[in-house]
């Protein structure tokens, strides 16, 4: 079964000036230095150097692959591409690399990639499939795919008490390297922030953040909140605004004027009930006065026709329940 070193074969691949005619397996085997590859089910691939990190992890994952053997640069250089086509031997480029990694990602996990590899690997590799492979250095000293990351800015710090619920994205110290992250892992954003925080079990025990970051979004240039059909978690309709202990979703706030407002508690339960009346001055004042409740107020809880029609069904429910 041995079949000698790679420059004795390509030696004698090049003297024996392979032709359609020739024994397809028998070059197979010659080719790949092993048996195994004469197999009509057997793939046979050449790679191009992509340097001793990238070539290292390629052989890591084809390691106990019975099925794909690589055909060393030496002995590919002396095949013809019409020698290639007859024995079978397919070139492993930048894109078939990638699929290599993605198909053989658990590699890559165990053992963890050196910063040299990982670095080689975010050079070589397209930026949707990095996006995938667990090769990502996160906060919490794990390895990971990009999912859930995000790149901390100077512009909008991540406040102290969500850097526990966050996972950053730490970022290689090869400049060219770590551009290529940055193109990976979205920015941490007071938008960003919000989405977060609601997709939290309590919302409303980060309120003041969620109202920090509606602020600066709001009264920054171009207005980064956009529409609430555009949010992965609709802030009108999550219970993240809290009444007397009890969270309380945007929506459900009424407008109303003074004398309805007192008429309306004179009349309707304040109890913890499907028809329970909660008005806008029913918030904590520190709410109320915050400057990102503005936006809240003006686009996520209901206008005066729409209060007057809610505060119509809890009367209804209240006389009929």
């Amino acid at each position: 079964d041995d079949f000698g070193p790679d420059a004795a074969r390509a030696d004698l691949v090049e003297a024996l000036h392979a032709t359609h005619e020739d024994n397809r397996a028998a070059l197979r085997k010659l080719c790949a230095g092993d048996p195994g590859a004469g197999s009509p089910h057997a793939r046979l691939m050449a790679m191009d150097s992509h340097g001793p990190e990238v070539d290292n992890i390629v052989a890591r994952c084809l390691s106990g692959n019975d099925s794909v053997f690589v055909v060393s640069q030496r002995i590919a250089t002396t095949l013809s591409g019409r020698q290639r086509d007859h024995i079978g031997v397919t070139n492993l480029d930048r894109r078939g690399i990638a699929a290599l990694f993605e198909e053989n990602s658990g590699a890559l996990r165990e053992p963890r990639l050196t910063e040299a590899e990982r670095d080689a690997v975010l050079l070589t590799v397209s930026t949707s499939v990095l996006r995938v492979l667990p090769i990502h250095d996160r906060s919490d000293g794990t390895v990971g795919t990009a999912e859930g990351l995000v790149l901390e800015t100077e512009a909008w710090p991540i406040p102290r008490s969500l850097r526990k619920h966050v996972q950053t994205a730490v970022l290689s110290r090869r400049t060219q390297a770590a551009e290529i992250q940055k193109r990976l892992f979205p920015e941490w954003s007071p938008r960003k922030q919000i989405d977060t925080v609601l997709s939290r079990p309590e919302p409303h025990a980060f309120r003041t953040e969620i109202l920090d970051a509606i602020a600066a979004a709001s009264e920054g240039p171009g207005g980064e909140l956009g529409a609430v059909g555009t949010w992965r978690h609709d802030p009108a309709a999550a219970k993240w605004l809290l009444v007397d202990d009890t969270p309380i979703a945007p929506r459900a706030v009424l407008r109303l004027t003074p004398p309805v407002e007192d008429a309306a508690h004179a009349l309707l339960p304040s109890t913890d009930s499907p028809a329970r009346l909660v008005t806008m001055n029913r918030l904590p004042v520190e709410v109320r006065e915050h400057r990102g409740f503005r936006h809240v107020e003006e686009h996520w809880l209901p206008n005066s026709a729409t209060s007057i029609e809610k505060l119509a069904e809890i009367a209804i429910w209240s006389t009929c329940c």
